[in-house]
């Protein structure tokens, strides 16, 4: 079958109720030119008989800033340990290492789609891959050098969700240089097959607005010095056909990369960063679970967006990134699924402000000063702030920089939004600001109802039009997997 198609005639929506940058609003019309961008709203309005009507309330879509769609394979495989072992990050990327091994282009593209159809299900609306499988199993290049990235892009346009895609360079195992291992052969690439690789996929991809190429050095101990330096320069890659070119880099997840890359260089990873390149709004930092209150401070000054992944970092025993210091100072995040062991943009929110609840022993924490969470309470003399509208509105604020593909009601941005399902028993009696407080802290399933992308309707209800052909795949995919172990 065809991939589903986001390009519309100009179309004109109204909305019984909708989450924009200045909180929820009812009877608003949208206007969406055959681009899919927002070239006119108007709030407290009429529907006109050529609207198409929203029922319900509907919420700017979330991007997800962080996946490795192949992990979504190994769901669920890594929560045994030897007795009398300890298990944490680095045992469970050798789990992950062996699954990386045995996949084929088939399966990855299998497995992609599977992935992605659960992220438009949940709420996501756009998508970072931080690509890192790019040769054969027995470590030889593929004919064709984009061949894995082409099966995830391609993946991406089947199902319709637009995708950031960010072939990673990862040039060496270790800090100092140290040569791959022999189980990371697949992520091989040099610098001459990184850059024929960005060219290459931004030839491919030039006239298709759901795609978008980036940049992700995998980590510092992954590349050097030079080569970070190098490929972040705008004039390695200069985004000649997107407006800009992306930078996403791993950094600071666990405490023994930190303890690492100070025995190596004097400085802590992020601290080394921020004095070695121009750290500015094109770039993402994923994770930054390990930072110092300067380093802090000098990200929320940068622009820069840090990418958290509350589930992964959860599930991986890496920390709790130090969040309301963080927002106290005007700084930008955005969430991802990371290794997809869970896809659900609300269950990271929850997650996220959970984790600060837990370590500060309060409640209702993670406010941005950056977005408008004001609510009228029941007396016009008390103001009050909706946790889930703040955290929602941050995620697709900070989400859509890092992604490179604002979303949100307002103009200029991508028409990318999905309504919430009345029906859900977590969203009984839900109105005004309680869409968002209740789809956060209280929905009982994804609570998602209908999707659109670029203005086009893409989940109808609940339903994919190709869930049928994409579960099939993925199933057999994961029999081959098993086979193969």
């Amino acid at each position: 079958m065809e991939n589903i198609s986001h390009h519309s005639p100009n179309t004109s929506y109204s909305f019984e109720t909708l989450l924009t940058p200045n909180g929820w609003r009812k009877n608003a019309r949208l206007e969406v030119d055959a681009r899919g961008r927002v070239t006119a709203l108007e709030l407290d309005v009429h529907r006109q008989r050529a609207d198409i009507h929203i029922p319900g309330a509907a919420c700017p879509g979330i991007p997800n800033l962080h996946s490795h769609s192949f992990q979504r394979a190994i769901a669920g495989l890594t929560s045994t340990r030897r007795r009398g072992s300890e298990d944490h990050f680095w045992t469970w990327r050798t789990e992950m290492y062996k699954a990386a091994l045995l996949l084929s282009p088939e399966d990855v593209a299998a497995i992609a789609a599977q992935c992605f159809l659960e992220m438009i299900y949940s709420g996501y609306t756009s998508v970072a891959e931080f690509h890192y499988l790019h040769r054969a199993p027995n470590g030889e290049p593929y004919e064709q050098l984009s061949e894995l990235s082409e099966a995830v892009i391609q993946a991406s346009l089947k199902v319709g969700l637009p995708i950031t895609h960010l072939p990673v360079l990862y040039r060496w195992s270790g800090v100092g240089s140290s040569p791959l291992l022999e189980e990371q052969r697949r992520f091989a690439l040099t610098l001459d097959e990184y850059a024929l690789l960005i060219e290459q996929l931004d030839d491919r991809y030039r006239d298709e607005p759901r795609v978008k190429v980036g940049i992700a050095p995998h980590s510092l101990r992954a590349v050097s010095p030079y080569e970070l330096s190098v490929i972040t320069d705008p004039y390695f890659a200069p985004h000649r056909h997107q407006d800009v070119r992306p930078v996403h880099i791993h950094i600071a997840e666990q405490m023994a990369e930190v303890h690492m890359w100070r025995e190596h260089t004097g400085q802590r990873p992020i601290e080394w960063l921020l004095d070695q390149c121009e750290v500015d709004q094109r770039w993402c930092l994923v994770h930054s679970t390990h930072v110092s209150d300067e380093e802090m401070s000098k990200l929320a000054n940068s622009g820069v967006t840090v990418g958290l992944c509350p589930s992964t970092e959860a599930d991986l025993g890496d920390g709790i990134f130090p969040l309301v210091d963080y927002l106290e100072l005007g700084g930008e995040y955005g969430i991802g699924s990371d290794s997809n062991l869970r896809i659900n943009p609300a269950e990271e929110l929850r997650l996220l402000e959970w984790g600060q609840r837990l370590h500060h022993q309060q409640r209702n924490l993670a406010f941005s000063k950056r977005v408008t969470s004001q609510i009228q309470g029941e007396s016009s003399d008390h103001i009050y702030d909706s946790l889930g509208q703040s955290l929602m509105l941050t995620a697709a604020r900070g989400g859509g920089r890092a992604v490179a593909r604002e979303t949100g009601f307002k103009l200029g941005c991508w028409a990318d939004w999905f309504t919430l399902d009345p029906k859900d028993v977590g969203l009984y009696a839900a109105h005004d600001h309680r869409w968002s407080d209740q789809w956060v802290f209280a929905q009982r399933r994804m609570g998602v109802n209908d999707v659109y992308i670029g203005g086009s309707r893409v989940i109808y209800e609940g339903r994919h039009p190709l869930e049928e052909e994409i579960n099939r795949d993925y199933r057999a995919a994961i029999t081959r997997l098993h086979e193969r172990s």
